[in-house]
C-alpha cells in the first residue's frame, strides 16, 4: 500500500515529529544525565585513549593515529544507537512512553524524531570532542579527506539500525533487558577494527568482521589518512550493508512493536 493512500491519521505528519523533537529538546535542557551522555562521558574516552595514543606516539605514530581516528569515528555511530533505544528509555523510566502513543503519533513518527534530535547531538559530542583532541593532542579529523561526510554518515546509519534492534528487544521482552539499549553497540566493537588494522585478528575472526559495515568504514578511513585515498570499493560496500542492516533493523522494531501491541504488552512496559 502507497504512503499516500493511508488513511490521514496514520500518514506520517511533520508535526508530530517535530512535537518528538520538541520533547527531546526539553528533556536535554533539564536533565543532567543527558548532557553527561553528550560530553562528560566521550571527553571520558577521548582522554584515556588519547593518552594511550599520545604513548604510542612517541614509537608507532600510525598505531596513535588509528586510535584517535577510531574515538572519533565511533563517538558517532554510538550516539546514534543511543538516540533511538536509550531516548525511548528515558520515556519508559518517566512512565511517559504510552502517553506519546495516546495521540495519533505512530512509531515511524517518534522513531525519525529521536532521530532528527539525535543528530543535532551527535554534531554538538563530535564538535566538542574533535576541537579537545585537535587542542590536546593535535590531530585534526580532516586528515581524512572529503569522504569525511561519507564515513560519518555511513556509521550512523549503522549506530539507527543497532538502535531500532536494541528497541525491538526492549518491546519483545520488556525492560529486564534495557541493558542492550547501551551495551549492544559494544559487542562489535572488538570485530570491527575501530582502533586497529582488521588484518591483526584471526581469518575467521576476519570473515565475520567484514559482515558488517562499520568495518569496511574503518578501513576505508584509516587508508584515506595515510595515502590521502579513500577505498570507496569499501565505502560502497559498507552503503549496501548499511541498508540492509538498517531495513532489518527496522523490520524487527515493527514487528516487536505489533507483537507488544497484540499482547497488550505496551501497557505493561512501564510497570
Amino acid at each position: 500500500m502507497y504512503f499516500w493512500r493511508l488513511p490521514k491519521e496514520e500518514q506520517m505528519r511533520f508535526r508530530r515529529i517535530k512535537a518528538v523533537v520538541t520533547h527531546s529538546w526539553h528533556h536535554l535542557t533539564h536533565s543532567m544525565e543527558t548532557w553527561m551522555d553528550i560530553f562528560w562521558m566521550p571527553m571520558i574516552q577521548a582522554f584515556v585513549f588519547g593518552g594511550v595514543a599520545l604513548f604510542f606516539a612517541q614509537t608507532a605514530g600510525e598505531a596513535a593515529q588509528f586510535i584517535v581516528l577510531g574515538i572519533l569515528l565511533w563517538s558517532g555511530m554510538e550516539a546514534g544507537s543511543y538516540a533511538i533505544a536509550v531516548g525511548a528509555l528515558w520515556e519508559i523510566w518517566a512512565k511517559n512512553f504510552n502517553n506519546f502513543f495516546v495521540s495519533p503519533l505512530t512509531l515511524e513518527e517518534f522513531t525519525l524524531g529521536h532521530i532528527i534530535f539525535g543528530l543535532f547531538k551527535q554534531v554538538l559530542t563530535l564538535g566538542a570532542l574533535s576541537l579537545v583532541i585537535y587542542v590536546v593532542f593535535h590531530f585534526s579529523l580532516f586528515t581524512i579527506g572529503p569522504t569525511l561526510l561519507i564515513d560519518f554518515l555511513l556509521l550512523m546509519v549503522f549506530g539507527y539500525a543497532v538502535g531500532m534492534f536494541a528497541l525491538g528487544m526492549i518491546l519483545w521482552f520488556g525492560t529486564r533487558i534495557q541493558s542492550v539499549s547501551w551495551s549492544l553497540i559494544y559487542l562489535i566493537q572488538p570485530l570491527v577494527g575501530v582502533f586497529y588494522p582488521v588484518s591483526i585478528l584471526p581469518t575467521w575472526v576476519q570473515t565475520i568482521a567484514f559482515a558488517f559495515p562499520p568495518t569496511y568504514v574503518f578501513e576505508s578511513a584509516r587508508t584515506a589518512m595515510i595515502t590521502g585515498k579513500a577505498n570507496w570499493d569499501y565505502l560502497w560496500m559498507g552503503f549496501i550493508l548499511d541498508i540492509v542492516f538498517l531495513t532489518g533493523g527496522y523490520l524487527f522494531m515493527k514487528a516487536a512493536w505489533n507483537r507488544a501491541r497484540r499482547l497488550g504488552k505496551l501497557a505493561k512496559i512501564e510497570e
